[in-house]
């Protein structure tokens, strides 16, 4: 890479997109390769990318029929690459960490719901726990078909292309081999249709599970969040009269402490044991016990119908969190993660159909005659460049496969 350009000072004007793309050229050098465009990448400003993007569609780089051949070119030989197979497997882990991801997300739902059903009846949980089998066959339909179909795509870059171009090879078995290459192909089309079909019923399905749920679960945020302003009314209230109540007793204290000031702290510090305190004293100046009796009994009501409340306060708490947690989840679930499973079911029906598109190009060709010169473009970029795009989703096929098998299989 050749000397670093000066970088553009924010203080002054802004660069013209000229100047920019001069810079990086100079930056990259002439035997570019992606590591070197990424560094460069990194050392450009955020005003000169700016300037890059308002040009992107005057200045597109791509105009020639043979640029795009190129271009294309390039993508296959980069993914098809040994250097590229760290990318295969960091995107199939993820797939299938997040296929995994949505199975458990699930079993915690189907949890949450179970407490929410025991306590409000709301008879969630049932259809709940029929989505979560539907995905786990889903998940499992899935991996089989992937490994299969993943075979018959390293099938068709290793030995059927090669097999076709073959001219020690008769016109006609080669064209019976790309036949039953396609005609493969399409039983995997009714699976991918099947688990495609499944899928997309899933996602309505659930979709109306959800917003069913999330109905129910706003009304019963509000019907307890109504409860529960309510409570605090009546805590309040009986915070306020156990102070009343205290204070009448602690005239008793009062009395006592003005013969022995030290009584006062005495109570204080045995708070608990207050009233019988108390009681000891009126036994032995031998009166009437009826007020402190009556005190006895309605600072215990009061501070047990206190504690039921408070305790009643916390347990609605926790279901309206639960609910709203749930809620929440089950939001999600339905607009994020089974959506990124859509990914890898569509990964699916997209390989047959590519890999029958080429294979009919080339049983075409076969027919026209096998001419070298009227060779189908993919055929020719692996023949000519080794380029393997299916072996490559092959790879990420079963890789995601892989990560998705149950434990013990």
């Amino acid at each position: 890479m050749s000397d670093a350009a000066p970088p553009y000072e924010p203080s002054g004007s802004p660069p013209a997109y000229e100047e920019i793309e001069k810079k990086i050229s100079q930056l990259i050098g002439p035997n570019a390769t992606v590591e070197q465009v990424l560094e460069v990448a990194r050392s450009i400003s955020p005003k000169e990318a700016e300037i890059l993007v308002q040009n992107s569609n005057t200045k597109f780089p791509l105009k020639t029929d043979k640029e795009k051949e190129d271009f294309a070119l390039g993508i296959a030989s980069t993914t098809s690459s040994d250097d590229f197979k760290p990318q295969i497997t960091t995107a199939s882990s993820s797939a299938s960490r997040a296929a995994k991801e949505i199975a458990r997300v699930f079993q915690s739902l189907h949890v949450k719901i179970l407490e929410v059903d025991r306590v409000h009846e709301s008879g969630f949980a049932e259809t709940l726990l029929k989505h979560k089998e539907t995905y786990t066959d889903l998940l499992t339909d899935s991996r089989k078909t992937a490994m299969r179909i993943a075979q018959h795509g390293i099938s068709f870059d290793d030995i059927v292309i090669k097999f076709c171009a073959d001219k020690s090879i008769s016109i006609k078995d080669r064209k019976d081999r790309i036949q039953r290459f396609v005609d493969a192909a399409e039983g995997y089309k009714k699976d991918s249709a099947k688990l495609d079909s499944r899928f997309q019923d899933l996602i309505t399905d659930f979709s109306a599970f959800v917003g069913s749920f999330s109905g129910w679960a706003r009304d019963k945020e509000k019907e307890l969040t109504d409860e529960i302003k309510k409570l605090e009314k009546e805590i309040e209230a009986l915070k306020k009269k156990l102070v009343d109540l205290k204070i009448a007793r602690d005239v008793f204290t009062l009395v006592g402490a003005s013969i022995l000031p030290i009584l006062a702290i005495l109570v204080k510090v045995f708070e608990p044991a207050a009233i019988p305190i108390l009681i000891g004293g009126l036994i032995a100046a031998g009166v009437s016990m009826a007020i402190i009796i009556g005190l006895l009994v309605a600072i215990h009501l009061t501070q047990h119908e206190l504690e039921t409340k408070e305790s009643k306060k916390k347990r609605l708490e926790d279901q309206k969190a639960l609910i709203r947690a749930t809620r929440a989840e089950l939001e999600a679930l339905g607009s994020q993660s089974l959506q990124s499973f859509k990914l890898s079911v569509a990964v699916l029906s997209g390989y047959w159909q590519r890999s029958v598109s080429d294979a009919t190009e080339i049983k075409a060709w076969l027919e026209a005659g096998a001419q070298d010169a009227g060779q189908p473009v993919y055929m020719k970029m692996n023949l000519m460049n080794a380029v393997a795009t299916y072996k490559v989703m092959a790879q990420y096929m079963e890789e995601y496969a892989r990560g998705v098998e149950p434990q013990g299989e």
